[in-house]
């Protein structure tokens, strides 16, 4: 995890500290950069004013769109399994770096 808070990639939120509460604590903490909405929002049509409303459109377009959502998740998490992380919490609910 400690190689997250030295790396950047346009597909994934900073990491930019983690640790304990407290030396002897069981208590750990990720400290990330903000992500103001998340995938669920963006495919439900409570996005960005800069961005198109998945619903909206040809087939084809929607295709394109979900397509190019599908490949920016899979390059950010082809760059934490290169630095040997795994992400445990891969939801919609969780913020998307588009």
């Amino acid at each position: 995890m400690r190689k997250l808070c030295q790396s950047s990639h346009p597909n994934i939120v900073q990491v930019l500290q983690l640790g304990q509460l407290k030396p002897d604590s069981v208590f750990h903490y990720i400290d990330m950069e903000l992500c103001d909405f998340t995938l669920e929002k963006y495919i439900y049509g409570q996005h960005l004013a800069n961005c198109a409303d998945i619903r909206s459109g040809s087939v084809e377009s929607r295709i394109a769109e979900i397509t190019g959502i599908a490949d920016h998740i899979i390059k950010g998490l082809i760059f934490i399994h290169e630095l040997g992380e795994v992400h445990r919490d891969l939801s919609p609910q969780n913020g998307a770096s588009l």
